[in-house]
């Protein structure tokens, strides 16, 4: 009997280089979403990883650009202000010009880039450009294409199923939103009581 057929993986161009990555961060092209509370550290997180030569650092990506409503009230984040592009408010021009200035450039050479969205799904239309992005991100490298929000439920369907990477916040009082994120994601770690349990050992305090 003939042997099947083995499918092998596509691998990345030559051109798409970066510094290696600690295994536990989103590795590049990632779309993130992290869903945490309010005052449970998502600015401190965000900042990190753009700034810490341990996570991405500042001199990781060629462009970053930040959106966030509240970056302007938000303490924690005036060293993404000084050191990145950023936005108070979303509009889907934004979009329009980023995916313009990367079509200009032949596929080798576009500049990596990482587009932050900060608690803005909750403020945008269901129609927003930013939510369909989340499916073709890749095709303009952006390699780090990262949502933020208080609300799970609020997050756009075409997000959710394009998340590569999902980091979930705590302490989380809202029971009903945490099951909500075990329902959907629950069926990659044993089912949704798993996922819970797993949880729970994660975030003792």
């Amino acid at each position: 009997m003939a042997t099947a057929p083995k499918i092998l993986p596509v691998k990345d161009p030559p051109f798409l280089k970066f510094k290696p990555l600690h295994p536990h961060l989103p590795q590049i092209h990632a779309c993130v979403l992290h869903c945490s509370p309010v005052k449970t550290g998502k600015s401190t997180i965000i900042s990190n990883l753009l700034l810490s030569d341990e996570f991405y650092g500042q001199h990781f990506f060629d462009r970053v650009k930040v959106i966030s409503n509240t970056i302007g009230n938000d303490n924690t984040s005036r060293f993404l202000q000084e050191a990145f592009d950023c936005e108070d408010h979303y509009e889907d021009r934004f979009i329009d010009e980023l995916i313009a200035t990367q079509s200009k450039y032949d596929k080798e050479d576009q500049p990596s880039v990482a587009l932050i969205c900060d608690d803005l799904l909750g403020s945008i239309r269901r129609e927003a450009k930013l939510n369909h992005f989340a499916s073709r991100f890749r095709h303009y490298n952006i390699g780090l294409l990262y949502f933020s929000s208080q609300n799970f439920r609020k997050v756009n369907n075409v997000i959710r199923q394009n998340a590569t990477n999902v980091i979930i916040g705590s302490p989380f009082p809202n029971r009903k939103e945490l099951e909500k994120i075990a329902e959907e994601y629950g069926d990659l770690f044993g089912g949704q009581d798993q996922f819970l349990r797993i949880y729970a050992i994660a975030t003792p305090n």
